[in-house]
């Protein structure tokens, strides 16, 4: 069994375990993916000095146009949560909702949350004039139609 097998497997079993198992699991998750999101951002910052990248654009144009992206990722990875709230669910894996999440950005969206953290850091790589993370955060027309 490999392990993207073993990975689903144990999402499976958990998520059709114990309750008390869910809502221990859910914080540790959620908060596993707020670190990884927030190591890319190191890396991509680390990248970018290793590798002597220029800013993007000067600071004043950058803050300009970086506040209202990170605004919108912001909004649609909040609003994407606020409707898995409504239903009495969460967007963890391991403690996914009682009924499937079909309105709000789910409803014109297959997956709003990362795409809102994908226009986030798309921002941020902006604000910070930060090549590596600009980049990394497109959306590439191959990986999209997948």
């Amino acid at each position: 069994m490999g392990l993207k097998s073993k990975w689903i497997h144990l999402i499976c079993t958990v998520a059709t375990g114990s309750r008390r198992v869910r809502l221990l699991l859910t914080p540790i998750v959620a908060l596993s993916y707020f670190l990884f999101a927030s190591l890319f951002v190191i890396f991509s910052f680390l990248t970018d000095t290793l590798f002597g990248f220029p800013g993007l654009l000067p600071p004043s144009i950058s803050t300009v146009l970086s506040v209202p992206v990170i605004f919108l990722g912001l909004l649609l990875v909040f609003w994407s949560v606020l409707q898995f709230i409504r239903v009495r669910g969460t967007p963890v894996p391991f403690n996914p909702p009682p009924e499937l999440v079909t309105s709000g950005p789910y409803a014109y969206i297959r997956n709003p949350m990362l795409s809102g953290l994908f226009i986030l850091l798309f921002g941020l790589g902006l604000a910070f004039g930060s090549v590596s993370l600009f980049l990394s955060s497109r959306p590439f027309s191959s990986s999209s139609t997948q």
